[in-house]
């Protein structure tokens, strides 16, 4: 699967929640980041973060680019995204 099915796949699991999907997707040393959590793991994401699926109105992908060779120092996606939510709305 390459990095931009993975991003596909977990936006996908997340919005449908579905939390085998993503516990499978999501690597064991998997680390979030957000304005609210600051570097917290896998357990705590999908115990706090991922039940919030109900928060939006429609996510879309806008562009999701995997790190050419050259430049690959880790495994990371870039990913560009719109929510339509009374919370966020994020680019």
């Amino acid at each position: 699967m390459s990095n931009v099915d993975l991003v596909r796949a977990a936006f996908g699991a997340y919005l449908t929640q579905d939390r085998a999907a993503m516990d499978r997707l999501l690597a064991e040393d998997f680390v979030f980041t957000s304005p609210q959590d600051d570097h917290i793991g896998k357990a705590a994401f999908l115990d706090v973060c991922f039940p919030t699926a109900d928060r939006l109105r429609s996510q879309e992908i806008l562009d999701a680019v995997a790190p050419s060779t050259a430049s690959r120092s880790s495994s990371a996606t870039s990913t560009s995204c719109r929510r339509a939510s009374g919370i966020a709305t994020s680019r």
